[in-house]
């Protein structure tokens, strides 16, 4: 999604090395421009994060902003989220998530 745009694109331009940016932008860019459709964090998304703000709540779960944004937006399109914490969202009822990295 949208969200997952903004940390890629922070860590580039925030890096001090000037050679590693001029590497990693056009490469950014044509991922951007032919990569993947890029959801945007929408109506949907945003009302599905607030209903589910109030259930990671009551199960003393805390997530960040971009990944509550990124939970909205794969359950707002019936998408299952990949994460490396799936923890964090376990027990939404309505979302589907995924850890690759676990056997």
């Amino acid at each position: 999604g949208a969200p997952a745009i903004y940390p890629l694109w922070r860590r580039i331009t925030g890096l001090h090395d000037s050679a590693r940016p001029a590497q990693l932008q056009p490469f950014c860019y044509e991922l951007l421009l032919s990569g993947p459709t890029v959801l945007p964090f929408d109506q949907g998304a945003a009302v599905w994060l607030a209903r589910s703000d109030i259930e990671q709540a009551r199960m003393r779960r805390n997530w960040t902003v971009l990944d509550g944004q990124l939970a909205a937006i794969a359950a707002s399109h019936d998408l299952t989220m990949v994460t490396r914490g799936a923890g964090t969202f376990a027990g939404l009822s309505d979302l589907r998530v995924e850890d690759w990295f676990r056997p």
